[in-house]
């Protein structure tokens, strides 16, 4: 309440400060314009503040006295129960010892009454003898052991009994004592209620003479404001009649400048427009010369380019691995573009000793050791990928041994962000997309998931709920076409998401020797994206179509005659097929154009339009490191280094229409 008072005392000071700055203003240069009748009205408003601040404080006195009226009364109350519960304590225990006394003194009567019919049989036993007297001795004697087990007994319960009321007793005694202490602190609590409301009383009287005199003081002021107020008035009202005359110049100088804004603003435009047009043509053509030195550098890199991954062991400690000696590349000192691998023969002069042997060399274009990650593979991949975009034919497929990580590299999507090949590349092509549409192009993706299994092609996306229609691969042209099959428009990476679910959940998987779930197909994912440029009026002036083959080829290993017939079938089938698609290679390889037969194979047939002029091919030869998969590793490898030896022609240029 003090710092109230204080509150308005300061407040009234500020207020007279107010009206003597103001009365300066007003003699000294005589401007009184809205910014006076401002600070008027404010002191006005202060003044009713400090009348409304006195009635509140007027209110908080009533309202404290009517809290001191409750506490005597709560005060008044607790002594009442105080004294009432003390008077029923006094009586309880009154009434227990009472009780005690009376239950003692009838043990002891009993006792005694025993101790004289004791005392009376005993005489009796004297006086008789014989053995009747010596059988009524026996008796007595039982009797009188019974009985003072019985007293022990009475002697025992009274003990406990006594104890029993002791322990009330003592009950009855904390109870007592706790409400004592309730009682002097609430005599303590009265007391300084007491202090406090004679505090407050007298801090309310010293507010009451402060509002008063606060009071006083206002009612002087009011009157001297009065005449201030209406000088003030007479001084607006003039000021006022400036004012509009000003406003009305203001919005005539507001009216030409919004007419210089628009014509400035439509001058900044145009010159915005024509910059901006500039700048897309100029866009465009790095573009264009983006796309003829891409071009270049791909050819320079070869239509079909081969790349190693060796596959991390599962536990490098414990593994006996292959000792692969790495060759650095001369042009990328940090990257690996060959492999050797050391070779034991037996010593023909000493039978049972081995000596080294002629190592094997294998050069590639780049060879991903186990400390790269899928992100360090489409990093290469992304230029392929580019290249569908720019309107070419891409094939890439992974080939290698059951277990060796294709499908991990290829389709597998992983929690910790190191995604395979197909979910990168289906982000970089609607990434892309978007970045393309800036340039006046626009693009549509087809996609369908095929499967050859036991060298018959199906749909990985028809119902596996009853027995999946076999498809034909028509060999006419060269553009890959299936009869009776419609690839699925894809608007964004999900559609494509949600195929590559459904084909992955109806692909041929069985357990093998190396793999618990090995894939026992070719997966074959078909993307073809398609883009037109128009000009202003609409007209197409270019197109492009690109066509994307991503390929997982089924396992290669030694078929294990011991295991399951549909397992070892599957396996003579699918080293078939990869032998005669290495025997195809081998045929391009040495020159020859015409006269090979793509159609023994469904495989082949499949990867034909893919190993034709203008196409870019590129594969992934996956390889086991252990040294108990060094046989089928070498075999995977030399499959590589024979699909490097072809010699690819043409130069694909993309469809452009002038």
């Amino acid at each position: 309440m003090g710092f109230l008072v204080n509150d308005i005392d300061e407040k009234v000071a500020t207020v007279n400060k107010e009206y003597a700055r103001l009365a300066d203003i007003l003699e000294s240069t005589g401007i009184l314009g809205a910014k006076a009748k401002e600070e008027l009205e404010s002191s006005k408003e202060r003044v009713i503040a400090l009348e409304n601040e006195r009635t509140e404080l007027q209110s908080d006195r009533a309202h404290l006295k009517d809290e001191l009226s409750d506490a005597k009364r709560e005060v008044r109350r607790l002594q009442s129960d105080l004294e009432e519960q003390q008077g029923q304590h006094d009586r309880r225990c009154k009434i227990l010892e009472e009780d005690y006394k009376r239950e003692l003194e009838i043990r002891a009567e009993q006792f005694k009454r025993e101790t004289d019919r004791n005392e009376k049989l005993q005489q009796e036993f004297e006086s008789r003898c014989g053995a009747e007297a010596e059988a009524r001795l026996e008796s007595l004697s039982q009797d009188n052991k019974e009985l003072r087990s019985a007293l022990e007994r009475q002697k025992r319960d009274h003990e406990h009994d006594v104890r029993r009321l002791q322990d009330v007793i003592q009950r009855r005694d904390a109870e007592m004592r706790r409400n004592e202490d309730e009682l002097r602190k609430a005599n303590n609590e009265r007391f300084d209620l007491h202090s406090q409301i004679r505090g407050n009383n007298e801090t309310i009287e010293r507010l009451r003479k402060r509002a008063e005199d606060a009071e006083e003081r206002l009612s002087k002021d009011k009157g001297h404001l009065g005449g201030q107020i209406s000088l003030l008035s007479s001084t607006i009202d003039l000021k006022s009649e400036r004012i509009q005359t000003l406003e009305e110049h203001a919005k005539k100088l507001q009216a030409d400048c919004e007419l210089e804004t628009s014509r400035i603003k439509l001058a900044a435009e145009e010159k915005i427009t024509k910059e901006t047009a500039l700048l897309r043509e100029r866009l465009v053509k790095e573009e264009e010369r983006r796309h003829k030195l891409f071009e270049q550098v791909q050819e320079l890199k070869g239509n079909i380019r081969v790349m190693c991954r060796i596959k991390p062991p599962s536990n490098p400690e414990s593994d006996v691995l292959i000792p692969f000696e790495p060759q650095w590349s001369e042009i990328d000192e940090e990257k690996i573009d060959g492999l050797t691998i050391p070779t034991f023969r037996e010593d023909p002069t000493k039978p049972g000793k081995m000596v080294p042997g002629k190592p094997r060399d294998f050069n590639f274009e780049r060879v991903f050791d186990g400390k790269c990650n899928n992100g360090d593979v489409f990093d290469e991949i992304s230029q392929l990928v580019q290249s569908v975009m720019d309107g070419k034919k891409v094939c890439i497929f992974c080939y290698g041994q059951t277990g060796s990580g294709k499908t991990f590299t290829m389709s597998k999507r992983q929690g910790d962000g190191d995604d395979g090949v197909i979910p990168r590349t289906q982000n970089m092509i609607f990434s892309e997309m978007e970045r393309l549409k800036t340039l006046g192009w626009e693009y549509t993706v087809e996609g369908s998931y095929l499967e050859v299994y036991q060298d018959k092609l199906y749909d990985l996306l028809a119902s596996r709920h009853s027995k999946p229609e076999q498809l034909t691969v028509d060999s006419i042209g060269d553009e890959l076409k299936i009869k009776g099959h419609d690839f699925t428009l894809l608007n964004d990476a999900g559609d494509l998401d949600k195929m590559i679910k459904v084909a992955d959940n109806n692909r041929h998987v069985a357990a093998t020797v190396k793999n618990d779930r090995s894939s026992r197909s070719h997966s074959i994912l078909v993307l073809k994206i398609n883009g037109v440029k128009r000009d202003e009026n609409g007209e197409i002036i270019r197109t492009r179509k690109g066509t994307l083959n991503l390929i997982d080829l089924a396992g290669s290993e030694k078929p294990d005659k011991n295991g399951l017939d549909q397992v070892y079938k599957e396996g003579v089938e699918i080293n078939s097929s990869l032998s005669y698609l290495r025997t195809v290679l081998s045929s391009l390889g040495q020159g020859k154009t015409e006269g090979v037969d793509f159609r023994s194979y469904t495989l082949t047939q499949l990867l034909r339009p893919s190993l034709g002029k203008g196409c870019r091919t590129l594969m992934f030869v996956m390889v086991s490191p252990l040294k108990e998969n060094e046989n089928e590793t070498i075999r995977s490898l030399e499959f590589a280094r024979d699909a490097q030896k072809v010699k690819m022609g043409g130069n694909g240029a993309a469809k452009s229409k002038k």
